[in-house]
């Protein structure tokens, strides 16, 4: 190759060097000049800030993603919860729920059992974030159907405690009132 003379410059993004910017001269050609050295500095550092802009884009596309997702979920979650007052058979209720960031694992269900009975069921599902609420969800669902189906409130949470503890992955729990 007959290199002869050789400059390196890192390409960093953040604090990372992910690349380098090399010039050399080889043969019969001249040495690498000194101003060079300035250039290719300011090469590397260009080079830099366009991956960092990349990178940053990148980060802002997946976050728009995650949030357009997580905002979906909310929707879903409030979808499963009654109307914040209302009166069901002989019973009038009132509720709020806030979630956190975007879900929360508060659960409330309202189900006429007929024979003018209401069964209720208030809970909490333990942490927060997205896994608790979706823990709510099942939970709330399988309430839901449980009340509808047994009309029993002791066969429902049997029946319910059954299914959540069978495939509970994330290793949470739900504590709740049913009557």
């Amino acid at each position: 190759l007959q290199i002869h003379s050789a400059l390196c410059a890192p390409v960093c993004v953040n604090s990372d060097v992910v690349g380098l910017v090399y010039l050399d001269a080889r043969g019969a050609e001249d040495r690498v000049q000194s101003e060079v050295t300035a250039f290719c500095d300011g090469v590397a550092r260009l080079a830099g800030l366009c991956l960092a802009n990349l990178k940053s884009a990148a980060l802002d596309k997946r976050r728009m993603s995650i949030e357009r997702e997580l905002e979906a979920a909310r929707a879903a979650q409030r979808a499963l919860l009654p109307r914040e007052q209302g009166l069901l058979a002989r019973v009038r209720y009132a509720m709020r729920v806030i979630p956190g960031a975007f879900v929360a694992g508060d659960l409330l269900e309202l189900k006429d059992l007929g024979d003018g009975l209401v069964g209720v069921a208030v809970g909490d599902v333990m942490g927060h974030g997205v896994g608790p609420g979706l823990m709510m969800a099942r939970a709330q669902a399988a309430l839901s159907l449980g009340l509808s189906r047994l009309r029993d409130p002791v066969a429902c949470v049997t029946e319910v405690n059954r299914f959540l503890a069978s495939s509970n992955l994330m290793g949470t729990f739900v504590t709740a009132w049913v009557g």
